[in-house]
């Protein structure tokens, strides 16, 4: 990224902009920070959708009928898949009172990514001025001054050492039926998001006790906003997310929310690298692949997983077979499976 003056992001008045909330880590030399940028460019849907063939692919696999595709939560949730997403677009962000530019011009799918480094004189500056809250380092990308428009940003920046969650999301905290692709296209596009009961509480109780999270799912970053809303709504810790890239060019509808284990993969290494002294804790369900995934982790970094958290779903349990080949070569000890919450309640403080 490099630092500017009088300059601003190449956007247009009909364009919007998104920034998802990333991460921020200190440097082995302990003086400086890198952060991760991460956001996409597009032009909202305006014109009628319901003759589009994604629309008319929805139905069919949802066997719903058109008086459902008029509801707002609809119209809302499908309207980001149909989206223009802007390509080449320059993107200039204003931390505290200084401009940067990404290095990087936004992709054929709209999105963008740049990394900025501070340093830890910076950082505490930032923190003196405001602009870092919580641990959240807020910015903006600005556009042409006569414009005014502003589209806020924020990062977490974690410490080198603690607790950090990293937590699917589908079936995990959100009930979303994977396994049933006709429910579980309906839970996502038709249907207010629902939690799974407990989870809310539980992460709450973790993230008083000063643990960091981060959210890694096969969603759609197309999901991006309702789920930041139901996480929000439904008192979810503040995270970073970490969602599935989908360009819809030849849209095949039955294969967009289906689990991607390469990608969480990828990224939950990722996250692991960037914190090579913190402890960490994974949580997601048997209804995806996240039991092989997190057992995979725990074996290229034994001496990082604190506790592998399973929720157990029962039309794809994770018994037997399964659990044996998900778990060989790491400790017995290390795995809790659950069907309530609360049976990790008492279990959190032995991780303490």
């Amino acid at each position: 990224m490099i630092h500017i003056s009088r300059k601003y992001s190449e956007i247009e008045t009909y364009e919007t902009a998104v920034i998802y909330p990333s991460f921020g880590y200190l440097n082995r030399d302990q003086r400086s920070w890198t952060i991760t940028i991460r956001g996409a460019v597009y032009e909202p849907c305006s014109e009628d959708f319901r003759d589009r063939i994604l629309v008319r692919i929805l139905t069919r696999a949802m066997k719903t009928g058109a008086q459902e595709l008029e509801s707002e939560i609809f119209r809302q949730r499908v309207g980001s898949f149909l989206a223009q997403h802007e390509r080449g677009k320059r993107i200039v962000i204003r931390v505290g009172d200084k401009l940067y530019r990404l290095r990087s011009r936004t992709r054929r799918n709209g999105h963008f990514r740049g990394i900025l480094r501070l340093s830890e004189d910076r950082v505490q500056r930032l923190r003196q001025q405001g602009v870092l809250r919580g641990g959240w380092l807020n910015f903006e990308i600005i556009t042409r001054h006569a414009e005014r428009r502003t589209f806020p940003g924020r990062s977490l920046l974690i410490g080198r050492r603690g607790l950090s969650v990293i937590s699917d999301i589908d079936d995990t905290i959100k009930r979303s039926d994977v396994p049933c692709r006709s429910e579980l296209l309906a839970n996502t596009f038709l249907r207010k998001f629902e939690s799974v009961p407990g989870m809310s509480r539980l992460y709450q109780r973790w993230a008083d006790s000063d643990a960091a999270f981060h959210y890694v799912s096969s969603s759609p970053w197309q999901l991006f906003q309702p789920l930041e809303d139901f996480c929000r709504d439904d008192s979810f810790p503040q995270g970073s997310y970490h969602l599935r890239t989908i360009r819809l060019k030849d849209p095949r509808v039955l294969s967009l929310l289906l689990p991607n284990r390469w990608s969480k993969r990828r990224t939950i290494s990722s996250i692991l690298r960037a914190f090579p002294a913190r402890r960490f804790i994974l949580v997601g369900d048997s209804g995806e692949r996240d039991p092989e995934l997190y057992g995979s982790a725990a074996r290229k970094y034994p001496d990082r997983i604190a506790r592998i958290y399973i929720r157990d779903m029962a039309a794809r349990s994770f018994a037997g077979v399964r659990m044996d080949k998900a778990n060989r070569g790491t400790p017995r000890a290390l795995w809790r499976v659950f069907e309530d919450a609360e049976q990790l309640a008492d279990d959190w403080h032995s991780l303490m």
